[in-house]
């Protein structure tokens, strides 16, 4: 399982330190444990503002302490041994382990079917994609998350090769 992403909560060190550059301040969540939400003084009379991201699209009314800077990463899968690729949201993360979601996802995406037709190979990939995406969402709602739940997998190995289930 390789992380090839960064989650940008309010809690980090770094994004602490650039949203206090910017007007802003970090406290934690009254929700308790590992939660910080990023809070802005918005004037007078209009009070505070808060979220539970360090960078974001839209919600203007808290930038420049929220950021819409993104953080980029690339990362080539050829030649490399990478299966398959989940994206996520929090709802996801906040809940599961990278490790849990490989193993749900990889499951689902290796368990055995008999097929005939190339076509049935293509079709097989987008359904079993769909339903590790489904499973995920599942598993995290009934898990109790608590933010929003989307979730894409893409499948980087061909059907049929030679894989035993994780």
């Amino acid at each position: 399982v390789s992380r090839i992403s960064l989650d940008h909560k309010p809690g980090l060190h770094q994004e602490v330190i650039r949203i206090r550059q910017n007007s802003g301040f970090v406290m934690a969540d009254v929700h308790g444990g590992r939660n910080y939400r990023l809070n802005k003084f918005l004037g007078q009379g209009q009070g505070f503002a808060a979220i539970a991201l360090a960078r974001a699209v839209g919600d203007f009314h808290l930038h420049p302490a929220l950021s819409t800077e993104p953080y980029v990463h690339i990362h080539c899968p050829e030649g490399t041994k990478d299966e398959f690729l989940v994206l996520a949201s929090d709802g996801v993360w906040d809940v599961l382990s990278d490790a849990e979601v490989a193993k749900i996802v990889g499951r689902v995406l290796y368990s055995v079917s008999p097929l005939s037709s190339t076509s049935s190979h293509e079709r097989l990939r987008r359904n079993r994609c769909f339903q590790a995406a489904f499973c995920l969402q599942n598993v995290s709602f009934a898990i109790n998350s608590t933010d929003d739940i989307s979730v894409l997998v893409y499948w980087f190995s061909p059907v049929g090769s030679a894989h035993s289930s994780p």
